[in-house]
């Protein structure tokens, strides 16, 4: 069974972290990251450039732990906020766990965050609202999530350039009317087909997914991605099995669960 862990958002079936809490993602098989929770809530954290020592600062992934996590076959289900960037209130009220120098606080004004920064590569995005959709553009293997005409708020270049170490295959799950992608597929693949030690792949995917306008919430959706993409989920057992079952798989399990979603992407971009 794929260890499952989410971001910002409670899942029944994940382990969960709110953005003032860490953990160790590369222990994940699959993280889903609600970006646009953080943007709504923005306001109850604090910049992690802060000092330590606040409750309330938030803590994005490590670019290179994400890295990690990818190149040793891991998935990002990641759900886009409504803007790249986002600067909490200025008059938040700050909760040191201890004593902090007037001095060592930042002054003056609060730091604007990035919402697209912990990712380990390059993403040219585009903060433009439109409402114009392709529809001969959807990718088939997510005709059951968009499946009409929606309002978006952010798009994407259709590119991302290699790296020394790193190769990446940007697709688009569907695109405006001249060609930005408004949800993509990208393929992250560390080079020289070395598998990290105690990993069945060296390629792990990122989707990047608008909450279109049509009822769907990020539960509904993060459910439907489990369903669609990783079988070897049970989401009516999964939290309800013993502690010490999922330390056992059957032999391969893992290898060739991977190499069956691999499959399957491979047949939802050929068609």
């Amino acid at each position: 069974m794929s260890e499952l862990l989410s971001l910002g958002t409670e899942l029944e079936f994940a382990d969960y972290v709110d953005w003032n809490e860490t953990t160790n993602i590369k222990d994940y098989e699959v993280v889903f990251v609600d970006l646009l929770d953080l943007e709504k809530r923005k306001d109850e954290f604090l910049h992690s450039y802060v000092p330590a020592g606040y409750k309330r600062q938030y803590n994005l992934p490590n670019p290179k732990d994400v890295l990690r996590l990818l190149t040793s076959g891991g998935d990002l289900i990641v759900c886009l906020p409504t803007t790249t960037s986002v600067k909490p209130s200025e008059d938040q009220e700050w909760e040191p766990e201890e004593p902090i120098p007037d001095d060592a606080l930042i002054r003056p004004g609060t730091p604007i965050l990035n919402l697209f920064s912990w990712l380990p590569f390059g993403l040219e995005v585009s903060d433009e609202p439109g409402k114009s959709v392709d529809e001969g553009s959807i990718d088939d293997g997510w005709k059951w999530y968009f499946d009409g005409q929606f309002s978006w708020e952010i798009s994407f270049k259709n590119h991302i350039p290699d790296e020394d170490s790193v190769e990446y295959q940007f697709h688009s799950l569907v695109s405006n009317r001249y060609g930005e992608a408004l949800a993509a597929e990208i393929m992250v693949k560390s080079k020289g087909g070395m598998l990290p030690t105690g990993s069945e792949s060296n390629q792990g995917t990122v989707y990047l997914l608008p909450l279109v306008k049509t009822g769907h919430s990020f539960d509904d959706v993060a459910e439907k991605v489990v369903d669609n993409f990783y079988p070897e989920v049970d989401l009516e057992t999964v939290g309800r099995h013993p502690d010490w079952l999922s330390e056992y798989a059957a032999p391969r399990e893992k290898e060739l669960l991977g190499k069956i979603r691999e499959l399957k992407m491979n047949l939802r971009r050929n068609g």
